[in-house]
């Protein structure tokens, strides 16, 4: 579906098709991550923010394995830009 809308923009307006991109966060980084593995044609780039690379974990205990180990970027099919912090530092009250 995401796919077909992108290709439907492109249809639609003007569209320089090497510079199409999908981002996202979270679990629409990992979304974001999926496309741009199953769709290297239709995407230039690819973002992730706090989402993990197609491919990087398996269930969410793999996936907080691979955030704390910094195994982000397992599978990197093209152009990707990650966006990761980790830290162990607790919050302090204000």
């Amino acid at each position: 579906m995401i796919a077909g809308v992108t290709r439907q923009i492109m249809r639609d307006f003007t569209v320089d098709p090497t510079r199409v991109y999908i981002a996202g966060l979270s679990a629409g980084g990992a979304a974001a991550a999926i496309m741009g593995t199953a769709y290297p044609d239709l995407y230039a780039a690819i973002g992730v923010h706090s989402g993990l690379a197609c491919g990087t974990a398996k269930d969410v205990a793999s996936a907080f394995a691979a955030i704390a180990a910094g195994r982000l970027n397992k599978a990197r099919p093209k152009t990707s830009v990650p966006y990761h912090r980790v830290s162990r530092r607790p919050r302090q009250n204000r």
